[in-house]
């Protein structure tokens, strides 16, 4: 059972209309507990303590993910670090926006998820190429930079210099 007490004053004490008997009134009432329902560890953000309706104290285990995103402008063959302004990135994606602004081939998208990169290449002209960690570059991650460095001599693993790619950090 849940006890509410509630203390109900009237603002314009000149008037006590609504309350018989004065300006103010204490209003207790009971209902039952499970109305609200009865919050897990697991419904809790992680770290943070709460009381369940049974009296006991219990720390919440919810992990909750963080997004951000931006854009970044190619720099061809050199490395290039993205600021995320997370704490941490587990998983990123990027995308280069249609049609790229100089048609020369790179990379069109990259996913890093569960340590590892992929990504997809377009050439000039017609077409497009899968390629797999061994053509495309490296990925690094700092905290909440993530630097990506194209493979040497790879052309198609560059970010195409001036074009615009999206980009979607996570940190889970």
């Amino acid at each position: 059972m849940l006890k509410h007490t509630i203390e109900v004053s009237l603002a314009d004490t000149n008037k006590p209309v609504l309350l018989k008997g004065g300006v103010k009134k204490t209003v207790v009432y009971d209902e039952a507990g499970s109305i609200y329902g009865d919050a897990k560890a697991s419904d809790v953000r992680v770290g943070k303590t709460f009381t369940s309706s049974d009296g006991v104290k219990i720390t919440g285990t919810l992990v909750t993910s963080e997004v951000k995103y931006g854009t970044i402008t190619g720099k061809g063959m050199n490395s290039q670090a993205i600021e995320t302004g997370l704490s941490n990135v587990s998983r990123f994606i990027m995308a280069r926006k249609f049609p790229s602004s100089n048609a020369k081939h790179g990379i069109l998208s990259l996913v890093y998820k569960d340590g590892k990169l992929s990504g997809i290449a377009g050439f000039i002209g017609a077409g497009y190429n899968s390629v797999d960690n061994h053509s495309i570059g490296t990925v690094a991650i700092n905290k909440g930079t993530i630097t990506y460095t194209p493979k040497a001599d790879e052309d198609m693993s560059a970010l195409t210099e001036g074009d615009t790619y999206d980009w979607i950090a996570i940190n889970e």
